[in-house]
């Protein structure tokens, strides 16, 4: 229910993005809430929402997917197999795995509800590609 509601309030205040591709909004909203809100997933879930997200203008969706995957993915780093850690690698697993990584993946879930109620994604369009030089002329003046 939690993520039905999160859905239909991203996917009404999300920006519209490249209206030459009106597919890509709601997709990406369904995956982002879904692996946002979640109980169960794995970091490389994440991979559907990039190839969604690289096709978004640029926002501050990007750095919270960017957050999200960081600590999601940081405590499946295989190790070295012959050596075994020491108590200091053995105690820093375990705060990155049950109390940073956690806290870091509810604090971008809660800011992705906060920029869908506020509407403040800070939605940057693309750049341009600069103008095609005339024929004969040389290239683009500089």
């Amino acid at each position: 229910m939690v993520v039905a509601a999160a859905v239909l309030l991203t996917l009404c205040r999300l920006p519209a993005g490249d209206p030459a591709r009106p597919a890509i909004r709601p997709a990406l909203t369904l995956s982002v809430v879904w692996l946002f809100l979640w109980p169960y997933q794995f970091p490389w879930y994440d991979v559907m929402i990039f190839c969604l997200l690289v096709l978004y203008p640029a926002s501050r969706l990007d750095w919270l997917v960017l957050a999200r995957l960081t600590a999601g993915t940081i405590f499946t780093i295989p190790g070295n197999v012959f050596f075994r850690p020491g108590h200091l690698l053995t105690h820093i697993h375990y705060l990155v795995v049950h109390l940073i990584a956690p806290v870091v993946i509810l604090a971008a879930a809660i800011f992705l509800i906060t920029f869908s109620v506020s509407g403040r994604w800070k939605l940057r369009q693309p750049s341009r590609p600069p103008a095609a030089a005339a024929p004969g002329t040389g290239g683009p003046r500089q």
